[in-house]
């Protein structure tokens, strides 16, 4: 005689099952889900080292998972020989919600998370126990128009005290960090407003400084729009590029639009 061990196999059905009852019919419940188990027997113990257990959507069949609690677990949890060399093992399952929070720079699909949104504008909303039309959201790709989130409001965020607006603010509100180019060139004007539109329709702050139309210093005035988070484009004369002492000088003559652009991606790290 031999002891053999169980060894547990879930097909992929099992999981997908289990997750359906467990978002549209158990949800937060913690009631044991009965289950069963097919046992394949071996005809001799040599043949194997365990007892392969097999679970599947099948598993939860001839169940009632919405009055679970009233099964007879004495009289449940018992072996059945069902052919020669299959027997039906019966069993639970426990729906456990931990409700356990850790903290994450992103989310994953499905994953679920708690944040705080910010707006560019004020919209009325309810908390999403008050009104589920009001209260839940989703969130578009500007680009691909494609949903990538939904939500739940929980409130506002009661803050009285306001503080200063941050850099990591202004780099989390537009998605960049501030930069300087200097445009020199013959078309340097007109590269710097296609760069201006390009950054515009990718949803980005920037602003074009033309060194004939402005009267103050331009390097003083840059660098104050840096300090506001935004991309400056100047359009320079070669002469004038020493007076900007944060900026980078990109010949416009020689480069494209769209090659100054993947440079200014880069060092202004876009999202």
């Amino acid at each position: 005689m031999k002891f053999i061990p169980f060894s547990g196999v879930c097909d992929v059905s099992f999981w997908e099952k289990l997750a359906d009852l467990k978002l549209n019919k158990l949800k937060l419940s913690t009631e044991k889900i009965p289950v069963k188990a097919i046992i394949s027997l071996y005809p001799s113990t040599a043949e194997c080292s365990t007892l392969p257990c097999h679970l599947s959507a099948e598993s939860f069949e001839n169940h009632d998972v919405e009055n679970c609690a009233q099964v007879d677990e004495a009289n449940d949890l018992t072996l059945r020989r069902l052919t020669g060399n299959e027997m039906q093992c019966n069993g639970m399952v426990y729906n456990v919600n931990t409700l356990e929070e850790s903290d994450a720079d992103e989310l994953n699909l499905n994953e679920i998370g708690h944040c705080d949104v910010t707006l560019t504008a004020s919209v009325p909303f309810d908390s999403y126990k008050l009104s589920h039309g009001s209260g839940a959201f989703i969130i578009i790709d500007r680009l691909s128009n494609v949903t990538v989130a939904a939500g739940m409001i929980i409130g506002a965020i009661e803050n009285d005290e306001l503080l200063p607006v941050t850099e990591e603010e202004r780099i989390a509100r537009y998605g960049q960090q501030s930069f300087t180019a200097c445009l020199t060139g013959e078309n340097n004007s007109q590269t710097a407003h296609e760069i201006e539109r390009l950054l515009f329709d990718m949803g980005h702050a920037s602003i074009v400084l033309d060194e004939n139309e402005l009267a103050g210093n331009i390097s003083e005035i840059s660098s104050l729009l840096n300090k506001a988070g935004f991309i400056c484009l100047c359009s320079l004369n070669k002469e004038s590029t020493s007076k900007i002492d944060n900026g980078e000088i990109f010949d416009c003559d020689k480069d494209s639009s769209h090659t100054i652009l993947n440079a200014i991606s880069n060092k202004a790290k876009l999202k």
